[in-house]
């Protein structure tokens, strides 16, 4: 199973990225976080595998989320999704589980 976190400050972006991540394959469970310290709650709490950042979050959103999954000896791939549709969001993702972390 893969495990992947959806986090954006945009709510309807966050909603389509959701719904598109859940609705993908089986083999994929989403989850979501619309701001920092949910997206950091999850991180911590969950078995996370790749983080998609879209609309609203940046560098320090990302290297705050990096330094958690590192502190907690997780490796999570993180991806800025700013859009593209489906199929890109797929293929971003399918990449980034072919990469080693």
């Amino acid at each position: 199973m893969i495990h992947i976190l959806s986090f954006s400050t945009n709510k309807e972006i966050l909603a389509v990225m959701d719904r598109l991540v859940n609705k993908h394959d089986e083999n994929w469970t989403g989850y979501r976080a619309a701001d920092l310290a949910t997206a950091s709650e999850i991180i911590t709490q969950s078995p996370i595998d790749v983080v998609l950042l879209g609309a609203g979050t940046g560098a320090a959103e990302r290297q705050v989320l990096s330094d958690q999954a590192s502190a907690a000896d997780k490796r999570i791939r993180f991806i800025d999704h700013y859009g593209g549709g489906s199929g890109l969001l797929y293929a971003e993702v399918e990449e980034a589980l072919r990469q080693k972390v």
